[in-house]
Formats: C-alpha cells, structure tokens, sequence
C-alpha cells in the first residue's frame, strides 16, 4: 500500500511538470488610448474652428447660435461640472453640452457619437442624463412672454429639445 502511494504522487508529480504552465491573461486597459487625446481627437476642435471663422456653421452644428449656447451653459453649468482627479481628467461642462446637443439634434447612437466626441459611450450617457433634466428644469422656471411663444413654437430646436425631455430614456 505504502509503494503504491509513492507510485501515484511520482505519477502525479510527472504529470504536473509535464503540464504547461497557465499563461495568465494580460489585463485589459483601464481606458483605451485614443479616449485619452481626447484634447486633440475630439469634436471639440471643430467646434472652436468653427467658433472663431464660421459662425453659421456653428450654428447648424449645434442648432443654436453661440449666444444661446453660452446662456445655456450659464444655466445648467453648475449642475453638470466635475471635478479633476488624480485618476483623470473630467469632461469639461462645454464638452458634455455639446455632446448632448448633438445628441439631441442628430439623434445619433451613444456608440457613433464616441467616435467624434472622443467620449465612452458611459460617460455620454450619464452626461446626457445629468443634462437633460436641469437644462429643462432651469428653462421651464423661465417666464416666457406671450409674445415669445409663437417664435418657440415653430423653431426646429424647440420641437427637438421638447422631444427629447419627454423621453423616458433619463
């Protein structure tokens, strides 16, 4: 009996060393590089191109002029700025409003608007939630004029915006 316990654990033993080690799986990446340039990849870069020589391209691209723009930024900026950390860099306010706006205006997937927003898919989806609702918030608690209905009521970027808030995508 006591040979045979020797046998089975050289055999055992013979086994294991003829075995080829288990080659651990590399880690994947944490983020994936072309998301870190998002400085230089990004829309972003179009968007001052255009700010500074087209301005009617601008305006196309965002649906809005840059003074509207500006405005409402002012409004929903403290209710969707981050904070830098050591890990990484946040998204700037103007980078996650821009990002919701095309999404809105093009009706574009979350998928191909990483592509020329140089943003991860989640981080657009929570922007695009985090936005939605204080850019309606802070502009519904706005008195209008009666005067000023008429010319909300038929701009293309209203029916869109209006659209938009109503979806129970938030």
């Amino acid at each position: 009996m006591l040979r045979s316990k020797k046998q089975k654990f050289a055999a055992l033993l013979v086994i294991l060393l003829l075995q080829e080690p288990v080659v651990k799986a590399r880690k994947r990446f944490w983020v994936k590089n072309w998301l870190l340039e998002r400085d230089t990849l990004s829309h972003m870069t179009l968007v001052r191109k255009l700010r500074e020589s087209a301005k009617d391209d601008l305006k196309n691209y965002l649906r809005m002029d840059d003074m509207c723009f500006y405005k409402l930024l002012d409004l929903v900026k403290p209710y969707i700025s981050k904070k830098n950390t050591v890990m990484r860099k946040a998204i700037s306010p103007e980078e996650r409003l821009v990002v919701t706006l095309r999404y809105l205006a093009t009706g574009r997937g979350l998928e191909d608007l990483k592509f020329s927003a140089v943003i991860s898919p989640q981080a657009q989806k929570l922007a695009n939630t985090f936005i939605k609702r204080p850019i309606y918030l802070r502009i519904s608690k706005r008195q209008l004029s009666d005067a000023s209905w008429p010319v909300l009521k038929n701009h293309h970027s209203h029916k869109m915006f209006k659209e938009a808030t109503t979806r129970t995508d938030r």
